[in-house]
């Protein structure tokens, strides 16, 4: 999967390895904002002039098959709404007997064979695929296996975790995750946090990691046996995950790293997990709360201070409220003000 920037702060995303052309640059509305590459300390992504780059992602898988007028309409309204990536197949997926899912093929010359499959994993093809991209960047036309991958950017958008495959590929500069709740016995939500934390740990090198793809809501899931995808469900999934784009770019986001022992008393499993961040000086703190449950956070965590000050947003309606200031010395036992999902932020002072 390859990105180029096109337009006020919105990205194109393939979900085949490749580069989408800017075909809106004519728009004068549109304005580059230029390249993505990695941070220095490999967690984040950053533009040309070292801004960090915050991937809040839409996905418009079918993009394709809308009229110029409808894609401009659709991209203005999805940057208007913060949106800053747009997650589209590079064919159209159209389900029907065409040259990019034709009956006779299926899945049959993929699966058909599956034991012997499972020995050669198809993975010097998406190495190949990859080198070819970044020699059409490059303006190469040979095949070589020594392509400089230094002016594309790619990530992958896998079934699982990219990491599994391709973490140490020079031309993968992030790892890219999916979670769906039609995967094995254990339900999206706790899937997702396990796929980020055993990705986000991966090293030599460090890289960032980028949810791709989760639950849609109102889908049926494992062939209907489990409930269909409620509003909540994609919430959890993307707290799980990063922890409400104006929320999350209202803080310095890209100093914040997983903290699991933020949480000392009261964590839940499944779809009640609580996850954390914190800022590496340690002056801030942000907890997901998925149900209404009391949890003890380790105070001693953060930075010293005089004052903590404590507040609850609400993701279904993005209110923040203030919960007032909480003891520096002892754990605190903490309870969201409501039904359902909640964010804590502490501050200190």
């Amino acid at each position: 999967m390859n990105i180029k920037s096109i337009q006020k702060g919105v990205f194109i995303v393939l979900c085949t390895i490749c580069i989408l052309p800017a075909l809106l640059s004519c728009h004068s509305t549109y304005s580059p904002i230029g390249a993505l590459s990695v941070s220095a300390n490999g967690r984040y992504l950053v533009q040309t002039d070292g801004t960090p780059f915050y991937w809040f992602a839409d996905t418009e898988w079918v993009l394709n098959k809308h009229s110029d007028d409808q894609v401009h309409a659709i991209l203005n309204d999805r940057a208007a709404k913060g949106f800053t990536v747009i997650q589209v197949f590079a064919t159209r997926m159209a389900w029907d007997r065409s040259w990019s899912l034709a009956d006779s093929w299926d899945f049959d010359l993929s699966w058909a064979n599956s034991d012997a499959n499972d020995q050669y994993p198809f993975v010097d093809g998406f190495r190949a695929i990859a080198e070819g991209y970044a020699d059409g960047v490059n303006g190469q036309n040979d095949y070589n296996r020594s392509a400089d991958y230094n002016r594309s950017f790619m990530t992958y958008h896998p079934w699982a975790t990219s990491a599994e495959w391709f973490h140490r590929d020079d031309w993968l500069d992030a790892n890219g995750i999916q979670g769906s709740r039609n995967e094995g016995d254990l339900i999206n939500d706790k899937i997702v946090y396990e796929r980020v934390n055993e990705t986000y740990d991966q090293e030599n090198p460090v890289k960032p990691v980028l949810f791709l793809e989760g639950s849609y809501e109102g889908e049926p899931n494992r062939g209907g046996s489990l409930p269909k995808t409620t509003p909540r469900n994609v919430r959890m999934q993307f707290f799980y995950a990063v922890i409400a784009e104006k929320f999350m770019t209202s803080l310095k986001w890209w100093n914040l790293v997983p903290d699991s022992s933020l949480v000392i008393s009261g964590r839940g499993e499944g779809e009640a997990r609580q996850v954390a961040l914190r800022s590496a000086d340690g002056k801030e703190c942000l907890v997901f709360f998925p149900a209404a449950k009391a949890a003890e956070i380790d105070i001693k965590t953060l930075s010293p201070s005089d004052a903590i000050t404590a507040q609850w947003f609400d993701p279904q309606t993005g209110q923040i409220i203030d919960a007032g200031s909480i003891s520096t010395t002892t754990p605190a036992l903490l309870t969201p003000p409501g039904q359902d999902d909640w964010v804590l932020l502490l501050t200190t002072k």
